[in-house]
């Protein structure tokens, strides 16, 4: 495991003050608007990303100990209620496991996210292991007091385009969960939540995945790459992906398999990782050749084998990689305002 929960109160309020500072920088466009609350409406200085006519938003206050920030898209300048697409509050003196915020410390870099715990209201509460299904990319396991529990991954806190993130992230959650009914939440399909008998066989063995795969675990590291993404932006990275190849066919995922896109006649299978070190290239590998398997029973289709690294790895390991394993690799690069593109894509 490698994240922790944050609950020492100090902690969480020294996060709290660089949240807010980023969410001020970031959103530069201020005024007073309406916002539709669970509890009704309420009127409130909201900051937005841009004046564009989809930006992203965010309000922010005090009740008591706790800090609720809501986060949504709306046109900076107009007159119309804003509607929330996600709540992201929290306790100051503690962690609060009733609220949906939280932020967690990789164990090894000591690098801080935030996180959700998927508590999600569309109309009515969206059960938590709907929301995690759905969102199956940013799921990771944090020690949480003394349990391991599952969390969203939203954003890296140190991230420059910060309010940016939190916003693609809650598009993503609200896309992800709305519509979808509670009796098919163990479907895997990015854009329909029933499918037919046969298909739900099919696709058990994506999720029955978890039960026998076991990752690398090893701590040696001989190569040192330049670029490493914090591990919070792997869901960002996959849908970015996974938009990217709208128009190719068919995507599917599941809580251990990032990205499957089907073709007429081939199937693309995606491991992404956010560095290209050493163990996570191995890890990667392992993964791919573990998942092949049933993302070739499930398409019933040859499986072409991608990984989606920040950069390529050492040159024997990309030889190795494309020569013998016969695995494709593409990499990844965000630009300044945060944005995804990836290069190799069309050579698959």
């Amino acid at each position: 495991m490698t994240y922790r929960e944050v609950d020492d109160s100090k902690l969480i309020q020294q996060h709290h003050k660089k949240l807010s500072a980023a969410l001020i920088r970031g959103g530069k466009f201020r005024e007073k608007r309406i916002i539709g609350y669970p509890s009704g409406h309420t009127t409130r200085p909201v900051n937005f990303l841009n004046n564009g006519e989809d930006s992203v938003w965010y309000c922010s206050w005090k009740n008591n100990e706790e800090i609720v920030n809501l986060f949504g898209r709306g046109k900076y300048g107009a007159n119309h209620t804003l509607l929330i697409d996600l709540q992201f509050n929290y306790a100051l003196n503690k962690a609060k496991k009733s609220l949906g915020g939280a932020f967690l410390e990789e164990i090894e870099t000591g690098e801080i996210s935030l996180a959700h715990r998927g508590i999600v209201t569309v109309i009515n509460r969206i059960p938590k292991e709907v929301a995690l299904d759905a969102m199956a990319s940013h799921v990771v396991e944090a020690q949480s007091g003394r349990k391991s529990t599952e969390f969203l991954l939203v954003a890296d806190l140190e991230s420059r385009s910060l309010l940016r993130d939190i916003g693609e992230f809650s598009i993503e959650l609200r896309d992800s969960v709305r519509g979808v009914e509670v009796e098919e939440h163990e479907d895997a399909r990015f854009d329909s939540p029933s499918i037919s008998k046969e298909k739900r066989s099919k696709r058990d063995g994506f999720d029955k995945l978890k039960d026998y795969f076991k990752e690398f675990t090893g701590e040696r590291k001989s190569y040192k790459p330049k670029r490493i993404y914090s591990k919070s932006n792997h869901g960002k990275i996959v849908e970015a992906l996974r938009n990217e190849l709208l128009d190719e066919g068919e995507a599917f995922k599941s809580r251990e398999i990032d990205l499957v896109v089907e073709q007429k006649k081939r199937a693309l299978l995606f491991e992404v990782k956010t560095a290209a070190d050493t163990q996570s290239v191995y890890t990667a590998i392992g993964q791919l050749s573990v998942h092949a398997s049933p993302a070739r029973k499930f398409t019933g289709k040859d499986v072409v084998q991608i990984i989606v690294l920040p950069e390529p790895p050492m040159r024997h390991v990309v030889d190795i990689i494309v020569t013998e394993l016969r695995l494709r690799l593409v990499t990844f690069s965000f630009d300044e305002q945060g944005a995804v593109s990836f290069q190799g894509l069309n050579r698959l």
